[in-house]
């Protein structure tokens, strides 16, 4: 079962740079900052196609970006690096990470046309901004309402208890909502609204032209490789218009949950426009 906050390993065994160190490396394109289930996989793939165009889907910095999912979105992106190489790593230290990026990562990202990466997590926003350098920034919302409750509803459907929802959601919602709040007026910093991009082609082809980043991959194709089959069946390879999820689909037990930690979001639906 996921975890609200992720436990970060210490400075000295992380896959994380510091400024210097990442500018020296990676200068990506963009960083998306988003919150859950506001459709940041979906805008990943459409990201990611031949002729050196990928979004990293949380590629795991902080432990040397080793996730199998990256090396497939590599693939995706025109680059074939074989499983024995991808995989291979002397120890879990920031020496043997450094090694890693300077030989293998940072020389197959600056053969890249654009490429950028997207967290939705507040603790690794930071540290991965301060690794790769970006551009940009996509802060990327969801009304705090709906994402908890397709919060819920993807945590019972992959065999989690409403205890487990309950205690991802309290963790997980207001801290993260604050965080996308302080970001949302820094430099360089663009804001979309998973309601507006997902229900208008218009508004998905001028995002498109905000990030200048052609909006050509296909759909949907990571849902599989993530084991999120619900999610793949559903959109079958297509932007698919944003729902307004239903309390009434959870177990009554989440309700008060989810209602308990909306208040501690107010300043995140005001700032986005959800109140």
């Amino acid at each position: 079962m996921a975890k609200p906050v992720l436990a970060l390993p210490d400075a000295d065994c992380s896959g994380f740079l510091c400024p210097r160190e990442g500018r020296e490396l990676f200068n990506a394109d963009i960083y998306i900052a988003a919150i859950a289930r506001s459709g940041s996989t979906l805008l990943c793939d459409l990201m990611t196609f031949p002729t050196g165009n990928i979004c990293l889907i949380e590629p795991r910095f902080y432990a040397g970006m080793r996730a199998e999912r990256s090396q497939f979105q590599l693939k995706a992106a025109g680059f074939d690096i074989p499983d024995e190489r991808w995989k291979a790593l002397e120890s879990k230290t920031k020496a043997s990470y450094m090694e890693r990026y300077t030989e293998l990562i940072a020389p197959v990202l600056r053969q890249c046309t654009r490429w950028g990466v997207k967290e939705v997590r507040a603790e690794l926003h930071r540290p991965t901004i301060e690794t790769i350098n970006p551009a940009k920034i996509l802060v990327l919302v969801r009304n705090a309402r709906d994402v908890a409750v397709s919060l819920c509803q993807k945590i019972l459907q992959s065999g989690g208890s409403p205890a487990d929802a309950a205690q991802f959601v309290e963790g997980y919602l207001s801290r993260n909502c604050a965080c996308l709040v302080e970001y949302a007026d820094s430099a360089n910093t663009i804001v979309a609204r998973y309601e507006d991009f997902a229900r208008s082609e218009t508004e998905l082809r001028n995002l498109a032209v905000a990030l200048d980043w052609p909006f050509e991959g296909i759909p949907n194709q990571s849902f599989e490789r993530l084991g999120r089959s619900v999610e793949a069946e559903r959109h079958t390879g297509t932007v698919t218009s944003a729902r307004r999820h239903d309390l009434r689909s959870l177990p009554p037990e989440l309700f008060s949950v989810i209602e308990k930690s909306l208040p501690d979001c107010e300043l995140y639906q005001q700032r986005f426009g959800y109140s």
